[in-house]
């Protein structure tokens, strides 16, 4: 069988009977083209309806033992007078015993314990952690360690230097009398989004659904309908992208009526400001919201936690690309390790320009699946597959965009019963009209988010 993103492609579905089971995947084979790939293909995957409007997930990811400075002198001679003060007698050059206290500053010591080896990034020197200091305003955060070189050495600045301590393992000694003390429990991490409902309307007058069209005899509403549906479509797919999460009491759109509670709910975009804001936060209805407050924010492109890529320069090299597929590659769910990228016209042009002057990327041109034309390459990171986006093409702030998705890290959730439907008939009882609408109230979850990214500003190739 033939896949594509870990995906069957669409003739197994079609000769499994599956095709029409939803709206979503009907309208992408019949309008592969029609403006949401995205949500198409996320329809490929099995719906998980959600029995409440917010939701929450729970996430459990490896997190290497690892903390980075912190501080103006991070390695000090004395202790800092607490967990959460930049302070302490900056460690002198010169000869150290293996005798001598060292005391690092570090962002956090939620994974350190004593016994535990580290090496110093910036001088690869290897430290025996003493005891350990937790933080004062929030244990998590901030904190530092007591040890000793495991070898005598000269400190020369360099170990002070900014960088990072990775935990290499640990030594105890013989027959020792216990003393260590666990490192932080790894709880499931809770992430959350909630549901918002998608509505697209007709109506025609009795009159007018009697009366034949030039080019359809039957009449507009099944021309209408059908324009319907894809404008429906495309308003789910730009809030899988774009939509930020926000909870509303706003006035009803028919006057007289009650106030209604409003939601909207993040989309994927908001999910990769989420990563990328790390331990600050976003602020959501008022309210700082940081579900991945394990990392400090990554705010430059060269952070290997950047996952909204700005590409100031607006060029792309081998080099380049090499570099961020390299970073979105290593992580990805257990079915594929594929990507789909989703670019803009601007963007898959460039890259189209950088495939075919690199000789040495492999590049499979002219795929096709689920009604698709994609352009796949092959990494020793997984493959990576390229498809224009419609949407991307309209508006020239995303044209020069590439987003590189993990489908099977993104599911789409809809409200029990709420999928998407046609719902007929919505008119007055005493109307002399027809009022059709689709409805869908949904939500989407984006697990281990770090498997995706966003790079803007592809404007230009630049040759390696």
């Amino acid at each position: 069988m033939k896949t594509i993103l870990g995906l069957p492609d669409f003739a197994a579905f079609k000769a499994a009977g599956a095709t029409r089971t939803s709206h979503r995947r009907r309208i992408l084979h019949t309008f592969p083209n029609g403006g949401s790939p995205l949500t198409g293909i996320l329809s490929m995957i099995k719906a998980e309806p959600v029995d409440s409007v917010e939701h929450t997930w729970y996430e459990k990811r490896y997190i290497p033992a690892r903390a980075a400075y912190r501080g103006t002198n991070a390695i000090t001679s004395t202790a800092p007078t607490n967990g959460d003060n930049d302070d302490g007698t900056n460690m002198s050059n010169g000869s150290k015993a293996i005798t001598v206290d060292h005391y690092i500053k570090v962002a956090t010591v939620g994974r350190l314990s004593p016994g535990d080896i580290i090496q110093v990034t910036s001088s690869n020197l290897n430290f025996r952690i003493t005891s350990v200091v937790r933080g004062v305003a929030d244990p998590n955060l901030k904190g530092y360690i007591k040890c000793r070189p495991v070898r005598v050495y000269t400190a020369d600045g360099t170990e002070d230097a900014s960088g990072e301590l990775i935990v290499i393992g640990s030594a105890h000694g013989e027959g020792s009398a216990g003393g260590v003390k666990p490192s932080g429990v790894r709880l499931p991490r809770p992430v959350t989004n909630q549901t918002n409902i998608s509505r697209t309307s007709f109506r025609f007058s009795g009159t007018v659904l009697q009366q034949g069209l030039e080019f359809d005899k039957t009449g507009p509403y099944k021309e209408e309908a059908r324009d319907k549906v894809i404008d429906h479509m495309v308003g789910i797919e730009m809030n899988v992208i774009f939509s930020k999460r926000s909870t509303t009491l706003a006035s009803s759109l028919v006057s007289g009526e009650d106030d209604e509670m409003v939601r909207t709910q993040s989309g994927i975009i908001e999910f990769l400001e989420l990563w990328d804001a790390g331990s600050t936060g976003l602020s959501i209805d008022g309210v700082t919201y940081a579900p991945y407050n394990f990392h400090v924010a990554a705010t430059t492109d060269a952070d290997d936690n950047k996952r909204i890529i700005e590409n100031t320069e607006g060029t792309m090299s081998r080099k380049l690309w090499n570099t961020y597929a390299e970073r979105v590659g290593r992580y990805h769910t257990n079915k594929t390790n594929e990507k789909l990228v989703l670019c803009g016209s601007g963007a898959i042009d460039v890259m189209a320009d950088m495939f075919n002057r690199e000789t040495a990327m492999r590049v499979e041109v002219g795929q096709t699946a689920y009604g698709l034309s994609f352009d796949t390459l092959h990494t020793p990171h997984g493959k990576f597959h390229f498809v224009s986006h419609p949407l991307f093409n309209e508006n020239p702030l995303w044209r020069n965009w590439a987003l590189i998705l993990d489908i099977h890290s993104i599911k789409f959730r809809p409200l029990r019963n709420r999928d998407t439907a046609c719902l007929k008939n919505r008119q007055n009882n005493d109307a002399d009209y027809r009022k059709d609408e689709y409805l869908t109230e949904f939500m989407i979850e984006v697990h281990n988010v770090e498997n995706n990214m966003l790079i803007k500003n592809i404007s230009s190739y630049s040759a390696s």
